[in-house]
């Protein structure tokens, strides 16, 4: 996470208050090495602060079914990254959208996709940026590869994560 601050009043100075004799300050300024700039002009303020974001790496190992423990988990994993397609044409989100409650009963909502790791953390409406599997030249003896690990990059959907965010994110122990 970041937080943007700007110094809105970074220009303000001492030969803006001067009027018209701007300039003979400003060669005073010069001559003298001392900044027209007053200290109360250098506040920032703050504008807004960035979602959160964070990275996650699986690893998956077949037991049983490699096409249902490897190749299905991959399929559904890249599917978090992917648009679908309404009638071959109209591409749906493949996370949240804004309208999704209204957008849910004409057909063209986003899928809300929801985190949780153990008693640790949960998220709701996160956005998956990136999905990432590598797979070893390990194959079980019908084609498929026995293990993959798979890397993350998970985002909050809202792009101000707040402290009430946070709070909810990580919640009480439990």
């Amino acid at each position: 996470m970041s937080a943007q601050w700007s110094t809105p009043f970074a220009r303000s100075d001492l030969s803006q208050l001067a009027g018209r004799a701007a300039s003979a300050v400003e060669a005073a300024s010069a001559l003298s090495g001392i900044s027209t700039r007053l200290k109360p002009s250098t506040v920032q303020v703050w504008e807004s602060s960035s979602e959160m974001t964070f990275s996650m790496d699986l690893a998956f190992v077949a037991y049983a079914d490699a096409g249902k423990e490897i190749r299905e988990v991959h399929r559904n994993l890249l599917k978090l990254v992917a648009p679908s397609e309404i009638a071959g044409m109209v591409l749906r989100s493949p996370g949240p959208t804004p309208l999704n409650a209204l957008s849910n009963s004409i057909g063209l909502s986003g899928r809300r996709i929801s985190l949780e790791l153990g008693r640790y953390l949960m998220l709701e409406d996160v956005i998956i940026k990136s999905v990432s599997c590598d797979m070893p030249s390990m194959f079980e003896k019908n084609g498929i590869p026995i293990s993959m690990t798979a890397s993350l990059e998970i985002s909050s959907y809202f792009s101000c994560f707040t402290t009430n965010d946070i709070d909810k994110m990580l919640g009480e122990v439990r």
